[in-house]
């Protein structure tokens, strides 16, 4: 019996040695064609230009692993190198998988998965397995001598974590001093110019995505993870009862009895041919507005260009210079509540991790919410599922739309035309317009929702007005948003459709600014008169001029003043 067990465990290790050999001979084909086929993935689904803006910041990111690679090496060879990046990159993928089969709770992993942006972290899981296999290589053909290299090495990834910080630094046109980033150095502040401290909700997770701006590559991604996990969440925020402003008086006049807000992604009104573009991207919106169904306002603009604070305007009281209003202050989702409406929020988006701010505490007021993490939704007798694509909004509408209460609040917060857009576009976009752009055709397929979502609303809900804005637009030309340069990334759709369009639109045109543009900053006044409820004149106008918008560098500059803006 003990001599079959030993002959089994020889065996056993036969073919563990042979395994090893085939896989040291096949070495470097194997990695070679793991190299090819992610960059050609990567490439395809990004789009070059994208690919090859980063690939400078990528290079030094992988640069900064160097010391722990030839660590490994030293301790188990090149095979052992490999294996250490296979292993932690599909531990990676594995996380990201079991968060998207629902079967993740730990907050440190859900963080590690997608800290509400996995777009964000994606690419680095291919790096970093890239950068492991390269080195293995070289050592491998004697290339790089073992000791003689180790001193240069150490000085070469020394240089290059401090051209990271130079990258960071640029990113962040923060001065040259002994800080890295405004925030990280002296906090992010409220509206009375105080430090928020870190067990703020949310102050954290921003304090994690400086860092990363700052070290853009696996040290960035380690502590901005870590951050995202310690960060309170949203979750464990107590529901406060914020008192009714002063500046706000009753006004049932205007009060419309269903609301839905649509919350739209990285959508330019210049793309738009509701807006006059010469492509046919939105022609249920454009029949709509033809027909005196919809109106669409003109000059409009983010007041922000990062969506975690984009959003909050047109559900909080949050400003430029007050951006942590959404936790201190009356939300309009908790006014809703408090005026009588039956509240319902579903976002094909994560609202939780620096890339979703504080939008996610504000969703926490409704009486119905679910997001991509909450991943189900007891529903009166049913469970309802949601997942990130923009259709999954689709069958919950309809079931909050048909569901008892006089009035009711609804809000819908879409993936919209999000970088990559190949992977927002359907076979019907394609079919429709053969020879557009990518974004062109995620835009069409952002107006067949729209349409579907109309047409239940007005098939479900008594008498509905729909209120459409995107979060921030897009910068074709560079394909993103949250740029530095330029401010093409402002420019956004504003729309309303139902009986009582036109006169909404009407008081948006109040709501201009003296520079002749209206700013998304405004549109929680336009919320609270649809919920009955009136703001003070004296505060209308303080909010409107001067026309301030929060650029992705955390400072505020007036409309129009942007660095390298140039206005039509």
């Amino acid at each position: 019996m003990r001599k079959s067990l030993t002959e089994k465990h020889m065996k056993t290790r036969r073919i563990f040695l042979k395994t090893l050999i085939w896989l040291k001979r096949h070495l470097l084909p194997i990695a070679f064609v793991l190299i090819g086929l992610g960059l050609s993935l990567e490439i395809a689904s990004q789009g070059p230009y994208f690919f090859l803006r980063r690939l400078p910041k990528l290079l030094l990111a992988a640069i900064e692993i160097i010391p722990l690679i030839l660590s490994a090496y030293f301790l188990g060879g090149s095979l052992g190198v490999l294996c250490l990046y296979l292993i932690f990159s599909f531990l990676i993928l594995e996380t990201i998988l079991a968060f998207a089969t629902g079967n993740l709770s730990n907050d440190f992993l859900q963080a590690f998965a997608t800290s509400g942006g996995a777009h964000h972290f994606k690419l680095q899981i291919f790096l970093w397995l890239v950068t492991g296999i390269l080195l293995v290589f070289f050592l491998r053909k004697k290339l790089l001598p073992h000791r003689k290299i180790s001193g240069f090495l150490a000085l070469f990834t020394a240089g290059a974590l401090l051209f990271n910080l130079f990258l960071g630094w640029n990113s962040t046109r923060c001065p040259v001093k002994l800080q890295t980033s405004p925030s990280l150095a002296f906090g992010f502040k409220s509206g009375e110019d105080s430090v928020l401290p870190l067990k703020t909700p949310q102050v954290l997770s921003m304090i994690g995505y400086e860092f990363r701006q700052v070290f853009p590559g696996p040290l960035g991604d380690l502590f901005s993870i870590l951050a995202f996990a310690q960060d309170p969440g949203a979750d464990q925020i107590a529901k406060e009862k914020h008192p009714l402003p002063a500046e706000l008086k009753p006004d049932s006049e205007h009060e419309i009895k269903n609301i839905v807000l649509i919350i739209g992604e990285s959508s330019t009104a210049k793309h738009y041919s509701a807006y006059g573009y010469d492509v046919p991207t939105t022609p249920f919106l454009k029949h709509e507005i033809e027909e005196e169904h919809a109106c669409a306002v003109s000059k409009a603009h983010s007041v922000a260009n990062l969506t975690k604070d984009a959003v909050l305007p047109s559900v909080s009281l949050w400003k430029p210079t007050e951006i942590d209003a959404p936790i201190t202050k009356l939300n309009l989702v908790e006014l809703a509540n408090r005026q009588g409406y039956q509240t319902y929020w579903a976002s094909v988006q994560s609202e939780r991790g620096s890339y979703s701010g504080f939008i996610g505490y504000v969703a926490k007021y409704a009486d119905y919410f679910i997001d991509p993490e909450t991943r189900s939704l007891k529903f009166h007798d049913k469970t309802l599922h949601i997942k990130e694509q923009d259709e999954a909004v689709l069958p919950l509408f309809k079931e909050f739309a048909k569901d008892d209460g006089e009035k009711k609040l609804i809000i819908l917060h879409l993936w919209g035309s999000h970088v990559p857009y190949g992977e927002k576009i359907r076979k019907e976009d394609k079919k429709a317009l053969p020879k557009a752009s990518p974004y062109d055709q995620s835009l069409h397929r952002t107006d067949r929702i729209l349409k579907q979502i109309t047409e239940i609303a007005q098939d479900k809900l008594d008498d509905p007005l729909i209120f459409y804005v995107s979060d921030h637009g897009e910068d074709t030309d560079k394909k993103g948003h949250g740029l530095q340069y330029g401010g093409k990334d402002y420019f956004i759709p504003v729309i309303l459709l139902g009986k009582k369009a036109e006169k909404g639109c009407k008081y948006l045109e109040h709501l201009r600014s003296e520079d002749g543009y209206y700013s998304s900053n405004m549109n929680k006044f336009l919320m609270m008169r649809l919920l009955g409820m009136k703001a003070d004149d004296d505060w209308i106008d303080r909010e409107k001029n001067p026309d301030l918008v929060l650029h992705m560098d955390h400072k505020k500059y007036p409309w129009g003043q942007i660095p390298g803006q140039k206005l039509d």
